[in-house]
This record gives structure tokens, sequence and C-alpha cells, in this order.
């Protein structure tokens, strides 16, 4: 069966010159979306990273970009630089011990020894904040680990409801914190690159709809995982939160380093979008520079300056075993086939506004924010989430181009259709989902109840909170 899906989509990619014309659509446009299609199928059922090799060749091969073009669409992309630069300035914090130790320290306050839920409520708060911040793998599995150090210290065994519960919180609080943050998060970045043809999207706006959504979600989630899901929490009254300091030794030179460097790149994201109107010559310095500027500087740092006699990088090591190329690659040819497929020469915007008009001409703005969102959001729980973004992004921008659907506030709405898409924690094969399912703390079937509800309930939160907001904040 892989073959016969590699056959058919090469067909797509290399045979299209010899494919029947489609009614309003010229030559270009057919050759374009039969690329596009083949490429996105290779990387939902074979595999996310090697397809872009063929895309380029078949897009070179059949005149849509010269060969320099097309390599610099992927490849030459400043976001696939940004997605391998970040994860390797996370590599370091991580290594260092600082996210274990910021993340035990909110978990330890007097006031989280009080009470039971007051800890459950410190612990995933931390993931929150902290996920923000960081990449989801990283934060998923140093949760996952604390919580299997809880549970063992409780004595408390693989099946219990409430091991199962608090493991899917983990989970649901990951996803949510990945969503919310353009901060080192490679798909609110993708989702703020596909938009910015209709509205720019900056990180200032970008956090503060997600941190308003992720403030009402948050209070939402433990009221449903109180009395909805009526997680019993009486084992927790004999657990002492200060067992999680034993393995947490004094502050290092290391910790106090990497963590400045990362605290300086995040101000460097964060700042212009807060000082736009204020001063607006510093504004544009910053932003002609990019976001991939203070990552430069960080690794050129780690790599040069050493930190108790060691450096804190070593880059080829760090490229071998830290950088995300899963995550990278799929970036490149989401990149570049959007590029392909919103040329004027393809016409394909003008097809869809002909094909799509009759349809879809009269769906309320609204309406058409919550069910493509929701679409997302379903189809990010069985798919890469990357390649949901990019395959429906794409289309939503064509269609909001095309002027098909009007009244859509572009912003707010890249906003929300990015959380949604990374609210994937119903199943195992989802981004996050197989990571808490690996540890054996979880059924599936609990997972996909209790993950589709949070899920369905942080899409809806995002509709009715995170989209007024926005439009309030875009005005």
């Amino acid at each position: 069966m892989k073959k016969v899906i590699i056959f058919v989509c090469f067909v797509l990619l290399f045979g299209n010159r010899w494919f029947p014309a489609v009614p309003g659509l010229n030559p270009v446009g057919v050759t374009t979306l039969s690329i596009f299609v083949g490429t996105m199928l290779l990387m939902i059922l074979v595999d996310i990273t090697w397809p872009v090799y063929p895309a380029i060749a078949a897009l070179t091969l059949n005149g849509i970009f010269p060969m320099n073009e097309a390599l610099k669409l992927s490849f030459g992309n400043h976001i696939f630089m940004f997605v391998l630069m970040n994860t390797l300035v996370l590599a370091v914090l991580r290594d260092s011990g600082v996210l274990k130790r910021i993340a035990v320290w909110m978990m330890t306050r007097p006031i989280s020894k009080k009470n039971p839920w007051f800890f459950l409520i410190a612990m995933y708060l931390s993931e929150l904040i902290l996920g923000c911040f960081m990449n989801c793998t990283v934060i998923i599995i140093l949760y996952c680990t604390i919580a299997e150090t809880i549970f063992d210290a409780m004595g408390l065994e693989k099946g219990d409801k409430m091991t199962e519960q608090i493991s899917i919180g983990v989970l649901v609080i990951c996803a949510m914190s990945y969503g919310i943050s353009p901060i080192g998060h490679p798909v609110a970045i993708i989702a703020m690159e596909l938009f910015s043809s209709l509205q720019v999207v900056n990180y200032a706006q970008f956090l503060m709809v997600g941190l308003l959504s992720a403030a009402v979600f948050f209070v939402l989630f433990l009221l449903v995982m109180r009395f909805v899901f009526r997680l019993d929490v009486e084992k927790f009254r004999s657990f002492d939160p200060d067992l999680l300091k034993k393995d947490i030794g004094p502050v290092t030179k290391e910790e106090i380093v990497g963590l400045g460097v990362f605290l300086i790149v995040v101000a460097w994201w964060v700042l212009p979008g807060l000082i736009r109107d204020i001063l607006p010559g510093v504004y544009t310095f910053m932003d002609n520079l990019g976001y991939c500027f203070p990552l430069l500087l960080a690794i050129a740092f780690f790599c040069t300056v050493p930190v108790n006699g060691k450096l804190m990088m070593h880059h080829v090591t760090s490229l071998k075993r830290d950088a995300s190329w899963q995550a990278a690659y799929p970036m490149a040819t989401a990149m570049m086939l959007s590029a392909a497929i919103t040329r004027p020469e393809a016409g394909i915007t003008e097809f869809a506004f002909g094909l799509l008009r009759p349809a879809l001409g009269s769906m309320p703005a609204f309406v058409f924010v919550l069910v493509a969102s929701g679409a997302a959001m379903m189809l990010a729980n069985f798919s890469n989430i990357t390649i949901i973004v990019t395959l429906f992004g794409t289309v939503a921008v064509t269609l909001l181009q095309s002027s098909i659907i009007t009244d859509v506030a572009a912003g707010p709405f890249c906003i929300v259709f990015a959380i949604s898409a990374c609210m994937a924690v119903a199943t195992v094969s989802s981004t996050y989902g197989a990571i808490t399912f690996s540890g054996g703390w979880v059924t599936k079937q609990k997972q996909l109840t209790e993950g589709l509800t949070f899920a369905v309930l942080a899409w809806l939160v995002t509709i009715l909170v995170g989209y007024p907001f926005g439009m309030l904040l875009f005005t």
C-alpha cells in the first residue's frame, strides 16, 4: 500500500503535464495544484521530511519556480532556519536543568502544600507558563517525568483513575501552551506567515489574544476536572511536594547564563510589538533584522564563550542530537508550496472564487471561523499539526483573498486557527498524544473521551473569547 501511495503521488508530482484540462483553471494552476496535492499526500501518509525534495524537483521541472527560487523558498526560508536554531537554543536550557528547577520551585510554594488542588493548580500553571516559551516535546517529557515521580512517591499503579486524569491534564495544558504563544513555537509562526498577506500579526498581539484565551480555558479546565470528571485528589493529601526537590542541587552558572541569554532572545521577539507606536525608529530597526537575528547571536555565544571552562553548545553535536529536523522540513515544504499555490500566474485564487462562491458566498464570517478552526482542531488529532495548519491555512487564505468569504478579521482568525490546531490531544497519533500514551499511564479510550472534551472546550473558548477580543485589539 505504501508503494502504491508513493507511485500515485509521484504521478501527481511529475505526470501532471499529461492531465486533462480543468475548466476555469489554466495549465499552470493544474500543475501547481497537482504538485500541492501529491506532496501533501506524501507528508500525511508516508513521511513528513523527505517529500520536500521531489516537491522542489517537480516545481522546477514544471517551470513553476527556477531551482534557486525553490531552494530559497524552502531551505532558504527564515522559518526553516528559525525552527532549527530555536531548538538548538532550547536544548541548552534543557541540559542546564533550569527548566526543571523553575517547575519545581513553582510547585513547592507554601500555598501548594495546603491543599491537593492548590498543588495541582501550581503544577498545571507552571506547565502553562513554561510551555509558552519552550518546545512542546521538551515540556511534555519534563512534566510526564514529574508526574511519574509523584505517582511513584504515592505508590500509585498504572490503570489508576487519578493517574490517568492527571496525565491527560499534563497533555492538555502542554497543547494549550503550545498554541497560545508564538515564542519558539513553529506552528504559530507558520500561521502568522501564511496570513501575513492579509494582515500582519506580531508577537505581542498573538500573546495577548492567546493568554486571555488560556486564562479562561484554565479556569474551565479545572472546573471540568473537578465537577465533570470528578478527579479524586484525596490520595494527594499524603504527598509532600518537597520530595520533588531531592534531585535539585544548587543553582549553577550554566543555568543563570542559559536563562539570561534566552530571556534576551524572548525580549527581542516581543518588544517590537510593544514599541511600534512609541519608538517607530527602533521598531523598524528590530523588525528589519527579524526574529532569527537574536538566535544567531545566542548560538554564537554558546559556541564560543566557555562557562566554568566548558562551552554550552558544541554545534555539530547539537545539530545531530537536538535540531528538530522533523519540524523544520515540513516548514520548508509548507512555505514553498504556499508561495506556489498563491501565485497570480496559477490563477488558483480566481478558480476558487468561481468554484466555491455559490456554496460559500452566503456563509457568515463567524460561521466560517468556527468551521475552519474546528476542522483544523479535529483533523490535527489524526495527522501532523504542521501539515494541517499548512493545508487548511493555505486554503483559508486563498478563500479570503478571493473574497468568497468576507468580513473575516484575518489577524484574530489566524490566532484562533493556530490555537485550535494545536489542541491535538485526543488520539495517540497526535503530536503530543503519543508521548503521553507511551508512558503507559493513559488508555486510548480515556485519552479519546477526556482529551476530545478538552479540545472542544479550548476551541470554543478561542472562538467565543479570543476571536472577539482579537477584533477589538486589531481595530
